[in-house]
């Protein structure tokens, strides 16, 4: 679990895996059951549940999918990352995506922008298994904004 504050702002940031907030749904819930679930995915009820409990602006729940479900006062939106064909190392990404979505806060970038850097530089590491330089992390961008160019003229 890490808990993020922009140092410019002042917003606090929760963000979690889906196995962490699935475990933090069931003990602000009184859950005790060690169960394994069948399901580690939370939806979007018990993650609202959640925001609505805890005294942080933003919430953010990274999925093994490479996507972002973000909850904050103004709504909540979900974000994908760029497609990852049978990855299974998901969860070393997130912490790259939490490397990239900390330098959108040092650049006082939006909370869309941040998550968007953050899935770019995760993303660019499940990709490569490293992170060169910059140059592979801006061939990354550049090969997922041909992918979403494809989608989105086709669509």
């Amino acid at each position: 679990m890490r808990y993020l504050t922009s140092l410019v702002i002042f917003h606090s940031t929760l963000v979690l895996t889906n196995i962490e907030a699935l475990g933090l749904w069931k003990t602000l819930n009184g859950k005790t059951d060690n169960v394994k679930l069948a399901s580690t995915d939370i939806n979007n009820e018990e993650s609202q549940f959640i925001f609505n409990t805890i005294d942080i602006d933003r919430l953010l729940v990274y999925s093994p999918e490479h996507r972002v479900k973000i909850f904050s006062k103004g709504g909540s939106l979900e974000m994908r990352g760029r497609s990852l064909h049978a990855i299974n190392a998901a969860y070393k990404a997130q912490t790259y995506f939490d490397a990239g979505y900390i330098l959108g806060l040092l650049l006082q970038l939006s909370t869309v922008h941040c998550t968007a850097i953050g899935l770019a530089v995760g993303g660019s590491y499940l990709r490569n298994e490293v992170i060169y330089d910059l140059k592979t992390l801006i061939i990354y961008i550049k090969e997922w904004i041909k992918e979403l160019d494809r989608i989105y003229v086709e669509a």
